[in-house]
C-alpha cells in the first residue's frame, strides 16, 4: 500500500505570510486607536449629560434624538472594542487570518454606527441652541462628510482604478490583434498578385 507524500510547505512563504497577518493586524490595531477615542469621548458627552440639571428641560423629541444617539454610540463601542477581545479569546489558537478578515468587516460597521452618532449628536447640540431645522441641517452636513471621507473617497478610488483596468484590456487586446490583421492584409494582397516590399 503506498502512502501518499503531502507537500511540505515552503518555510519562506510560510513566513511572508506570517509577516503579512502580523502587518494587517497591527494596522488594524493602529486604526481601531484612532476611532476608539473618539467614540469614548462621545459615550462621556452622553453620560455627563443624563446627569445634568438642564437635562429635564429637554423636549420629548430631544429626549428621543438622545436615545437614539446614545445607543448608536454604545453599539459602534461594542464593535469597535470586539477585534481586541477575540484576539485576546483566540490567543495562541493559530487564527488570525480569520481574525484579521472578520475585524475588518466589524470594524466598518464600527464606524457606520459612529458616523450615525455623530451626526445625531451634531442635530441635538445645534438643535438646542438653535431651532430644528439648523439641527437637522448640521446633522446632515456633517452626515454626508463623514460619507464621503470615511467611504465614498476609498470607493472612488476604486471605481477609478477599475476604470483604468478596463481601458488597458481593450488596448492590449488591440496590439495583439494588430500583426494578424497585417498578416491578412499582406496575404489578401499577395492573392490579388500586388507585390509586397519588405521593411
Amino acid at each position: 500500500m503506498s502512502h501518499i507524500r503531502h507537500p511540505v510547505p515552503n518555510r519562506e512563504t510560510v513566513e511572508e505570510e506570517a509577516d503579512r497577518l502580523d502587518r494587517e493586524l497591527g494596522e488594524l490595531l493602529q486604526e481601531l486607536r484612532v476611532l476608539l477615542p473618539g467614540t469614548t469621548v462621545l459615550f462621556g458627552f452622553f453620560l455627563a449629560s443624563i446627569f445634568s440639571t438642564r437635562f429635564n428641560s429637554t423636549t420629548d423629541a430631544e429626549r428621543i434624538l438622545f436615545v437614539f444617539a446614545f445607543l448608536m454610540t454604545a453599539a459602534a463601542t461594542v464593535l469597535l472594542t470586539a477585534p481586541g477581545v477575540r484576539h485576546r479569546m483566540r490567543f495562541r489558537e493559530f487564527d488570525k487570518e480569520a481574525l484579521v478578515k472578520s475585524a475588518n468587516r466589524v470594524m466598518l460597521g464600527g464606524a457606520t454606527l459612529l458616523a450615525v452618532a455623530i451626526a445625531a449628536v451634531t442635530t441635538l447640540v445645534v438643535e438646542h441652541i438653535s431651532d430644528w431645522p439648523e439641527g437637522i441641517a448640521a446633522g446632515a452636513a456633517v452626515l454626508l462628510m463623514e460619507l464621503w471621507f470615511w467611504f465614498g473617497w476609498a470607493m472612488m478610488r476604486d471605481l477609478q482604478e477599475s476604470r483604468t483596468a478596463s481601458r488597458q484590456i481593450p488596448a492590449a487586446s488591440s496590439r495583439r490583434d494588430s500583426p494578424r490583421e497585417d498578416r491578412s492584409l499582406v496575404e489578401s494582397r499577395v492573392a490579388g498578385g500586388e507585390r509586397v516590399r519588405g521593411p
